[in-house]
């Protein structure tokens, strides 16, 4: 019995490394969305002076009232990113200049 539970241990000992290794070495695969995939944007850039109350997603929906693409967030950061490859888009500081997508 006592051998039973030692091989037991090493296969689940060697399955855990194995899980490991695994993981290290490719990673874990993430859902893609194809649509944002596909999706080409085309945009102008904007210089915009922050406001108190103001972050990356409103001001994106107050300059592209009628445009789509405000619907996809992940998109926005993108490309506010881009854009601005300095700025941390989730700690914009007031009366400062970034620049913002505006969608065609």
């Amino acid at each position: 019995m006592n051998f039973i539970k030692k091989v037991s241990f090493y296969m689940l000992l060697l399955l855990l490394l194995l899980s490991i290794y695994t993981d290290l070495t490719t990673g874990t695969s993430q859902a893609v969305d194809s649509k944002a995939l596909s999706t080409q944007t085309n945009y102008r850039i904007i210089k915009v002076k922050i406001s108190a109350g103001d972050n990356v997603l409103s001001v994106a929906e107050q300059i592209n009232t009628e445009h789509e693409m405000i619907n996809n967030v992940q998109q926005i950061m993108s490309d506010f990113k881009n854009i601005n490859p300095q700025s941390n888009p989730h700690n914009l500081h007031v009366g400062h200049y970034y620049y913002f997508p505006f969608y065609e």
